[in-house]
């Protein structure tokens, strides 16, 4: 194959077309608000069950 071109350089050619940048950001997006809800979810449920804990530790005193 003499003649072929061979791989375009990253900075003269788009990497990604135009009409995938919306999708990508909104996947983007969605995967860190999903990250950050697990995140405050896990907290939430900790900290209940620390606040559990200690109510049942408080009655075995008493």
């Amino acid at each position: 194959m003499a003649g072929a071109p061979g791989p375009a350089p990253l900075d003269e050619k788009e990497n990604v077309a135009d009409v995938f940048w919306l999708p990508l950001l909104v996947c983007i997006a969605g995967f860190v608000l999903l990250f950050l809800t697990l995140v405050l979810m896990r907290t939430r449920t900790e900290i209940r069950a620390r606040r559990l804990q200690a109510l049942l530790a408080r009655e075995r005193i008493a």
